[in-house]
């Protein structure tokens, strides 16, 4: 069945990188890195989706992918037999696991209720073909337009009091819903030539009250928390879930962590969505058309506040944002501007012999298979000698444990002789930095180098001093049995 989640942001695209579904992904939808914004038939550029572009630059990939949940699924599908079945499956926001476990949910259902209609279309409005467009309307609150992948197109739009009063059942039928969406995009026509699926729904906002319980009752994606879909959450936050759990799940399986490690998965996800169920409090109502009380006395319209809203918290409702609190997992960094918790910066560096560069997600963090990676930036050798080869014998240690471990030395200049670096074999994989801009992307000192432990779903986890190096051993001692 088509319908139901469609957007995928940056940070969802680079997990699925990880599981190397993302070309397959880009190849059947729709890539868009560009929007528009209409009121009264005329663009008004300072609101919309295009400010959802702005903290994106942040990623090599920089833009929004457009597949029906259809697609994505039967991709996703084929994936699961090739892979025997190594994947994460969640039972709904009506699910019979939370409903068995008495989990509640915690959270309350609104009075809004909107309208989804997916299929071909064709409509007088410009650029209607570029990815996204709001259509600020009068009486249909903030009208959604979505590019969608092959030749459909999704328009949305909230269904207010005014609307409802012309269906005394409350319940619209599929003419309805064309009608109501030809006179939400007033002054742009619109036809739709074919109609694949349609939805009324009602706007619930919950999130369950944990997401783990009894130590292998675990609760993910919808399952866990609903939410409309106003900025698109829905399936890049099951993402999200999918990829901090299963790691986690599996290596407990393995016998390989401690438990604290998928106790994580609880306090990690659940205060996630927990901003998520905040920020989308704010947003269902401003996309509404009704302005929440802590903005009244701003003077702004609802459109205003809405722009406002989705400036401040995109980066979050992108991924690329998202931030896990200090535990025993992320530990403050004794080394580098980075910040434990948080995605580890996408970089390009160079191998020996081709002179082109890659991507450290890319190439590194998300190579197969999935692991921890030590990231040893040695920064320039003549400086750093000393400490890189005292680290080379530190990590033999570690290297020779049967644990899920990589490391990769990154050198700073365009071509280094490496056995004449480490005065001996390498520590690792061996990588370039040419410019030395993938050192100051991370925050590491040139003269003094660092290494970065990064987790198997790349987020940083701890960072130290190239010169202590014990830390990284003493790092991993606690998380493995």
């Amino acid at each position: 069945m088509f319908g139901r989640a469609t957007t995928l942001y940056p940070r969802s695209v680079e997990l699925l990188e990880q599981v190397g579904l993302a070309e397959t992904f880009c190849q059947t939808g729709f890539v868009g890195r560009l929007a528009v914004n209409y009121r009264n038939g005329k663009r008004v550029n300072d609101r919309g989706w295009g400010h959802m572009f702005e903290p994106w630059n942040k990623s090599f990939h920089d833009y929004a992918l457009s597949i029906r949940q259809k697609n994505s699924e039967e991709l996703i599908r084929q994936d699961y037999y090739k892979t025997a079945g190594k994947d994460v499956w969640y039972d709904g926001g009506s699910s019979t696991v939370r409903r068995l476990a008495n989990i509640q949910m915690e959270g309350s259902n609104t009075v809004y209720q909107w309208i989804r209609i997916d299929g071909k279309m064709k409509t007088s409005m410009p650029d209607a073909d570029i990815g996204f467009a709001a259509v600020e309307s009068a009486h249909h609150g903030n009208v959604l337009w979505v590019k969608l992948d092959q030749d459909a197109h999704r328009i949305g739009f909230a269904l207010n009091s005014r609307i409802l009063e012309k269906y005394p059942n409350g319940s619209l039928t599929e003419a309805d819903a064309v009608r109501e969406a030809q006179e939400a995009m007033t002054p742009f026509r619109l036809e739709i030539e074919r109609l694949d699926w349609w939805t009324q729904y009602k706007i619930r906002q919950n999130v369950a009250t944990t997401l783990l319980l009894d130590k292998y009752i675990l609760l993910a994606g919808d399952a866990a928390h609903v939410h409309s879909s106003g900025f698109a959450q829905g399936m890049n936050t099951g993402i999200h879930d999918a990829t901090n759990l299963i790691w986690k799940l599996s290596g407990i399986l393995k016998g390989w962590y401690k438990p604290a490690v998928l106790e994580s998965y609880n306090t990690e996800r659940h205060a996630a969505a927990k901003q998520l169920i905040a920020i989308d409090m704010d947003a269902a109502a401003l996309i509404s058309g009704d302005i929440p009380a802590k903005y009244q006395s701003s003077g702004l319209t609802a459109q205003e506040v809405l722009a406002n809203i989705m400036k401040e918290s995109m980066d979050f409702s992108s991924g690329l944002g998202v931030k896990y609190m200090k535990s025993e997992l992320n530990r403050a960094p004794q080394a580098t501007m980075l910040q434990a918790g948080s995605r580890a910066p996408d970089v390009l560096i160079r191998g020996p012999g081709p002179h082109l560069p890659f991507r450290l997600q890319e190439r590194v963090l998300h190579a197969l298979p999935i692991s921890w990676n030590v990231l040893v930036f040695a920064g320039d050798y003549r400086s750093t000698q000393k400490q890189l080869i005292a680290a080379r014998e530190t990590f033999k240690v570690l290297q020779e444990k049967t644990r899920p471990v990589r490391f990769a030395t990154i050198l700073s200049g365009p071509g280094v002789d490496i056995w004449a670096a480490f005065d001996g074999p390498s520590l690792g994989k061996v990588y370039f930095d040419p410019d030395g801009s993938a050192h100051a992307k991370y925050g590491v000192s040139l003269e003094s180098g660092a290494a970065v432990i990064i987790r198997p779903d790349s987020i940083t986890a701890f960072a130290t001093m190239l010169d202590e190096v014990a830390n990284v051993a003493a790092y991993f001692d606690e998380i493995f049995q």
